[in-house]
């Protein structure tokens, strides 16, 4: 199994003809701006907001999808303003976790879990 750690003022070398494909971000963060190709972690102990990213016709397909987990003590909200499946917002319970799939005009929910 492998980990990614962070460590403040320290930036790893990627060896030559290598790339980091997805990232995965633990935050507490109340409201944070997600990216394509990450996976997040919510680990905070208050309500908070999470954004997707614009919808962009090049992004889209299983590489570069979201996934968030909500390991902190509130549901955590993603607004989606009609671009998630209709829905305005997703609701993530605690415990839960939720894949969004980018098609390249909206996101689709791949798993909820």
């Amino acid at each position: 199994m492998s980990k990614i750690i962070r460590i403040t003022g320290y930036t790893p070398t990627i060896p030559s003809g290598s790339s980091v494909e997805t990232m995965l971000i633990r935050s507490s963060s109340a409201s944070l701006n997600l990216d394509y190709s990450n996976d997040y972690i919510f680990i905070g102990t208050s309500v908070a907001t999470w954004n997707l990213p614009n919808v962009t016709s090049d992004k889209k397909g299983r590489s570069f999808g979201i996934t968030v987990k909500n390991n902190g003590t509130k549901t955590l909200t993603i607004p989606s303003e009609g671009v998630v499946d209709g829905s305005d917002n997703v609701l993530i319970p605690v415990g839960f976790s939720v894949t969004f799939l980018p098609t390249g005009t909206n996101f689709t929910i791949l798993t909820n879990t």
